[in-house]
């Protein structure tokens, strides 16, 4: 298949939302925050539709994101996010992956679709105690290595739809984001799952630490693994 790297926008919310959410249904710890409630994937990723506008306006200054288009049919089949640390947040870094600034009616228009689907902010169906008890402890490791490594270029989601993985789209993604990162001069940090890890060392990042939590009390069959890389910058990308 074509595939073409291209900027995002608040207008793609529905296609990287049935990206996003489809390839995240596919791991059965995520799966484990919505089995409490009666959703199911169409309406996890019509709530993600509404709410992404908002999200993608948000934190402009330090946030950039890429989508990978199929040519062809003009489906999304990959988004990523991106978090430059907070001292480049008012410098001129990689702005083609900035979302524009928003109209007024726009804004007003995002909040008003964010409280749609969500209770004093938070996403419904979701369970945020399941959440807490396994994200908390990948927030602490985090912390930690951050305090060792300084400020960080950080690859902060990496999805991709199950019908396009295995054609190289997070690595397109990848080598784009990076040549930036390097421009920079930044250290480059992610928190990769298993079925991701090769694909970060294959574009010269270090394994530094890995947590492997039990969640099986929620019906999974493998432990709840992460792997945290990091990549210090490169003169010149290949």
């Amino acid at each position: 298949m074509p595939y073409a790297v291209q900027p995002v926008s608040p207008h793609d919310a529905p296609g990287l939302a049935r990206a996003m959410m489809s390839a995240f249904w596919e791991d059965q710890h995520w799966r484990t925050l919505w089995a409490g409630s009666s959703y199911q994937l169409e309406t996890i990723i019509s709530g993600c539709a509404e709410r992404l506008p908002q999200a993608l306006i948000g934190d402009r200054g330090v946030k950039r994101h890429l989508k990978v288009v199929d040519t062809d049919s003009g489906a999304i089949a990959g988004y990523s996010r991106y978090l430059l640390p907070e001292s480049h947040a008012e410098k001129d870094v990689w702005l083609d992956a900035q979302t524009r600034e928003p109209s007024e009616e726009e804004r007003e228009e995002y909040v008003k679709r964010f409280r749609s689907v969500t209770d004093e902010g938070r996403i419904k169906g979701m369970d945020y105690d399941i959440a807490a008890e396994f994200g908390n402890p990948l927030a602490e490791v985090e912390e930690e290595i951050l305090r060792g490594e300084g400020e960080c270029f950080a690859v902060d989601y990496m999805t991709v739809h199950p019908a396009h993985q295995g054609n190289g789209v997070a690595s397109m993604m990848l080598r784009e984001a990076l040549k930036h990162a390097d421009d920079a001069g930044l250290t480059a940090i992610v928190m990769a799952s298993p079925a991701g890890k090769r694909l970060y060392e294959k574009q010269g990042f270090r394994l530094v630490r890995t947590l492997a939590q039990d969640d099986s009390k929620y019906g999974t069959t493998e432990e709840f693994v992460h792997h945290w890389l990091i990549r210090q910058p490169q003169k010149a990308f290949p």
